[in-house]
């Protein structure tokens, strides 16, 4: 096994050449965007980074909360939109499956070990990314281990290809689109705020609630490399109606936040997924993620684009009192949950 000690890094330089090399890492993983996701969900931020030597092999961000009377550690905060986190291997030249083994497992191991002593929390849930594929070591620690999913489009094939894989009634929408006098611009922080509100809005009337706020979302903005996230917006005859946050970073554009249905008879959601997606490939983006698979109605739409489904994993512990806690709750008749 390898010899890993953990640290936790308080130098947002330091932990951002850690970020910068590995391929798989968000812009959320970034020293900045933690500490913003820290500030908003009243949390307090752990950036682990696992060392073999003097050489980082890994790093780990964690938020420590409560939930009631339980400590909790999580990746990413739960209440803030943000669809995973998690764990990053760190990238090595000519480093064999065995090695690249022993280190994920030694990062896995260590951090957790670590946390086990300082923290001792009831709740520990980890959403990795899509490309975080093994797991086993969270498996073989005893926690939870499940699949969720996104939606991503491979852009290498171009934009011809990607639109004769598309579905016809996409096709459709996009080119009815241009009978009507609309415009998709790149919007300010005024259009960040916009886009936000106007999904708040939709979870509302789903009686659904909706956790990102106007100023997480501005300060996650600022907090990110310039241009990393940057709100699209679709105007009919000079009107708003609707926007998407896409998150730019590495090879991947994310569309991030978004989807509202306007109140215009035009396929806004449509012409706005394609335009993006259409820009990604003009900038040389790998790939284009409409986040999230696992809500049937919204897989229909984003299944237009031809997508495939990628796993990201959901990994969790809990301790015995928690369990119990939650045991009780669930055999409480349903008017006292409310009051508990």
């Amino acid at each position: 096994m390898v010899d890993v000690e953990v640290t936790a890094c308080s130098d947002p330089e330091a932990w951002d050449r850690c970020v910068d090399r590995t391929s798989y890492a968000t812009a959320f993983h970034r020293y900045d965007a933690l500490r913003a996701l820290a500030d908003h969900s009243g949390t307090r931020l752990l950036a682990l980074v696992a060392r073999e030597g003097t050489e980082p092999v890994g790093a780990f961000p964690l938020f420590v909360g409560s939930l009631g009377p339980f400590t909790t550690v999580v990746s990413p905060p739960t209440s803030l939109e943000v669809p995973a986190l998690g764990p990053l291997r760190l990238d090595h030249v000519d480093c064999s499956q065995r090695k690249a083994e022993h280190r994920n497992r030694a990062l896995v191991e260590s951090s957790l070990d670590w946390v086990d002593e300082r923290v001792d929390p009831d709740l520990l849930d980890v959403r990795a990314v899509d490309r975080y594929v093994d797991t086993r070591p969270f498996d073989w620690l005893g926690f939870d281990v499940e699949p969720s999913y996104t939606y991503v489009v491979d852009l290498d094939p171009g934009v011809d290809a990607l639109w004769s894989a598309a579905s016809g009634d996409l096709r459709t929408n996009v080119r009815s689109a241009d009978e009507v006098a609309h415009e998709v611009r790149v919007g300010g922080r005024e259009d960040v705020q916009r886009v936000v509100e106007q999904v708040a809005r939709r979870f509302e009337r789903q009686g659904l609630s909706y956790g990102l706020s106007v100023e997480a979302a501005l300060d996650l903005g600022d907090a990110l490399p310039e241009g990393c996230l940057t709100p699209y917006v679709c105007t009919v005859e000079g009107e708003f109606a609707g926007g998407l946050l896409t998150v730019r970073y590495g090879d991947t554009v994310a569309a991030w936040q978004g989807g509202a249905r306007p109140d215009v008879d035009v396929p806004v959601n449509d012409v706005l997924d394609w335009h993006c997606l259409e820009e990604a490939v003009a900038d040389g983006y790998d790939r284009y993620e409409l986040v999230g698979a696992m809500e049937p109605h919204l897989c229909e739409y984003k299944a237009k684009f031809g997508p495939r489904p990628a796993v990201v994993p959901l990994v969790r512990r809990t301790s015995r009192r928690f369990e119990a806690a939650a045991s009780v709750y669930d055999h409480l008749p349903r008017g006292l949950r409310a009051v508990v």
